[in-house]
Protein backbone atom coordinates (compact mmCIF):
# COMPACT_ATOMS: atom_id res chain seq x y z
CA UNK A 1 0.00 0.00 0.00
CA UNK A 2 1.45 3.48 -0.63
CA UNK A 3 0.35 7.21 0.26
CA UNK A 4 -1.76 8.64 -2.11
CA UNK A 5 0.98 11.36 -2.53
CA UNK A 6 3.55 8.49 -3.59
CA UNK A 7 5.62 8.88 -0.81
CA UNK A 8 5.12 5.66 1.71
CA UNK A 9 6.22 2.08 1.47
CA UNK A 10 4.54 -1.09 1.27
CA UNK A 11 4.71 -3.76 4.28
CA UNK A 12 7.34 -5.41 3.14
CA UNK A 13 9.84 -2.28 3.63
CA UNK A 14 8.14 -1.82 6.75
CA UNK A 15 9.22 -5.14 8.10
CA UNK A 16 12.83 -4.23 6.93
CA UNK A 17 12.91 -1.10 8.73
CA UNK A 18 11.38 -2.43 12.32
CA UNK A 19 13.73 -5.58 11.42
CA UNK A 20 16.94 -3.81 11.13
CA UNK A 21 16.21 -1.68 13.69
CA UNK A 22 15.63 -4.66 16.10
CA UNK A 23 19.13 -5.98 14.94
CA UNK A 24 20.72 -2.56 15.78
CA UNK A 25 19.60 -3.08 18.73
CA UNK A 26 20.59 -6.42 19.97
CA UNK A 27 24.29 -5.55 18.14
CA UNK A 28 24.25 -2.17 19.94
CA UNK A 29 22.93 -4.39 23.51
CA UNK A 30 26.39 -6.56 23.06
CA UNK A 31 28.83 -3.09 22.55
CA UNK A 32 27.22 -1.86 25.70
CA UNK A 33 28.07 -4.72 27.54
CA UNK A 34 31.93 -4.66 26.55
CA UNK A 35 31.38 -0.79 27.78
CA UNK A 36 31.76 -2.35 31.33
CA UNK A 37 34.90 -2.97 33.25
CA UNK A 38 35.51 -6.38 34.52
CA UNK A 39 35.53 -4.51 38.30
CA UNK A 40 31.77 -3.27 37.54
CA UNK A 41 32.44 0.33 36.72
CA UNK A 42 30.94 2.08 34.08
CA UNK A 43 33.35 3.34 30.90
CA UNK A 44 32.93 6.70 29.35
CA UNK A 45 30.77 6.08 26.40
CA UNK A 46 27.88 4.17 28.42
CA UNK A 47 25.54 6.31 28.80
CA UNK A 48 26.03 7.24 25.05
CA UNK A 49 25.69 3.96 24.19
CA UNK A 50 22.61 2.82 26.51
CA UNK A 51 20.81 6.31 25.12
CA UNK A 52 21.39 5.23 21.53
CA UNK A 53 19.49 1.65 22.72
CA UNK A 54 16.86 3.15 24.53
CA UNK A 55 16.36 5.45 21.03
CA UNK A 56 16.56 2.50 18.92
CA UNK A 57 13.80 0.77 20.74
CA UNK A 58 11.55 4.19 20.96
CA UNK A 59 12.26 5.12 17.23
CA UNK A 60 10.99 1.11 16.54
CA UNK A 61 7.58 2.18 17.92
CA UNK A 62 8.02 5.84 16.79
CA UNK A 63 8.50 4.63 13.21
CA UNK A 64 6.03 1.96 14.02
CA UNK A 65 3.12 4.34 14.51
CA UNK A 66 4.20 6.87 11.99
CA UNK A 67 3.94 3.97 9.33
CA UNK A 68 0.95 2.25 10.89
CA UNK A 69 -1.20 5.88 10.45
CA UNK A 70 0.24 6.59 6.76
CA UNK A 71 -0.33 2.73 5.64
CA UNK A 72 -3.24 1.49 7.10
CA UNK A 73 -5.24 4.57 8.64
CA UNK A 74 -4.20 7.30 5.44
CA UNK A 75 -3.37 9.69 7.96
CA UNK A 76 -0.87 12.66 6.50
CA UNK A 77 2.67 11.93 7.10
CA UNK A 78 3.74 15.16 8.95
CA UNK A 79 0.63 14.63 11.23
CA UNK A 80 1.89 10.96 11.74
CA UNK A 81 5.20 11.96 12.65
CA UNK A 82 3.88 13.84 15.29
CA UNK A 83 1.60 11.71 16.75
CA UNK A 84 5.29 8.90 16.09
CA UNK A 85 6.94 10.95 17.94
CA UNK A 86 4.47 11.59 21.06
CA UNK A 87 4.73 7.85 21.26
CA UNK A 88 8.21 7.20 21.65
CA UNK A 89 8.46 9.81 23.86
CA UNK A 90 6.82 8.20 27.15
CA UNK A 91 9.00 5.11 26.67
CA UNK A 92 12.09 6.97 26.31
CA UNK A 93 11.74 8.91 29.35
CA UNK A 94 11.17 5.90 31.53
CA UNK A 95 14.17 4.04 30.20
CA UNK A 96 16.63 6.64 30.31
CA UNK A 97 15.82 7.00 33.64
CA UNK A 98 15.85 4.29 34.76
CA UNK A 99 18.74 2.54 32.77
CA UNK A 100 20.81 4.92 29.86
CA UNK A 101 21.79 7.88 32.46
CA UNK A 102 20.57 5.85 36.15
CA UNK A 103 18.69 8.97 36.82
CA UNK A 104 16.66 7.58 39.50
CA UNK A 105 18.43 9.77 42.37
CA UNK A 106 16.85 12.41 40.91
CA UNK A 107 13.10 13.82 41.60
CA UNK A 108 11.00 12.54 38.75
CA UNK A 109 8.68 15.93 38.67
CA UNK A 110 11.84 17.95 38.31
CA UNK A 111 13.01 15.43 35.62
CA UNK A 112 10.11 15.09 33.74
CA UNK A 113 9.73 19.64 33.59
CA UNK A 114 12.92 19.57 32.42
CA UNK A 115 11.94 16.41 29.50
CA UNK A 116 8.75 18.11 28.19
CA UNK A 117 10.42 21.07 26.64
CA UNK A 118 13.25 18.86 25.38
CA UNK A 119 10.61 16.26 24.12
CA UNK A 120 8.46 19.55 22.50
CA UNK A 121 11.98 20.71 20.45
CA UNK A 122 12.62 17.07 19.44
CA UNK A 123 9.00 16.72 17.91
CA UNK A 124 8.98 19.93 16.16
CA UNK A 125 13.04 19.41 14.82
CA UNK A 126 11.83 16.00 13.61
CA UNK A 127 7.93 17.29 12.11
CA UNK A 128 9.17 19.68 10.53
CA UNK A 129 12.21 18.13 9.37
CA UNK A 130 10.36 15.13 8.18
CA UNK A 131 8.11 17.57 5.96
CA UNK A 132 11.18 19.08 4.70
CA UNK A 133 12.72 16.26 3.20
CA UNK A 134 9.63 14.50 2.01
CA UNK A 135 7.47 17.61 0.97
CA UNK A 136 9.89 19.85 -0.68
CA UNK A 137 13.11 17.46 -1.16
CA UNK A 138 10.79 14.75 -2.50
CA UNK A 139 12.22 11.39 -0.09
CA UNK A 140 9.82 8.89 0.75
CA UNK A 141 8.21 9.65 4.50
CA UNK A 142 10.54 6.79 5.77
CA UNK A 143 13.94 7.52 4.75
CA UNK A 144 12.99 11.56 5.87
CA UNK A 145 12.33 10.04 8.89
CA UNK A 146 15.60 7.86 9.59
CA UNK A 147 17.67 10.51 8.79
CA UNK A 148 16.18 13.33 10.31
CA UNK A 149 15.87 10.99 13.74
CA UNK A 150 19.73 10.27 13.91
CA UNK A 151 20.40 14.08 13.40
CA UNK A 152 18.30 15.18 16.14
CA UNK A 153 19.01 12.39 18.36
CA UNK A 154 22.87 13.56 17.89
CA UNK A 155 22.27 17.50 17.74
CA UNK A 156 19.20 17.45 20.12
CA UNK A 157 18.09 14.80 22.34
CA UNK A 158 20.81 12.66 23.91
CA UNK A 159 23.21 16.50 24.85
CA UNK A 160 20.13 17.92 26.53
CA UNK A 161 19.09 14.41 27.68
CA UNK A 162 22.82 14.06 29.15
CA UNK A 163 23.77 17.50 30.45
CA UNK A 164 19.84 18.88 31.02
CA UNK A 165 17.14 16.46 31.59
CA UNK A 166 19.13 13.89 33.75
CA UNK A 167 22.34 15.38 34.55
CA UNK A 168 25.47 13.22 35.67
Amino acid sequence: MSTADGTGFGGRALAVVLIAALAGGVLLGLYVGALVRPDGRRRVLAPLSRSAVTSLITTALDLGTLTGLVELAGVHYVVATFTGTVVGCASNFAINRAWAFAATHGQVHHQLARFLPVQAGSSALQTGGVWLLTGVGGLPYLVSKIVVAVAVYLGWNYPLNRNFVFPP
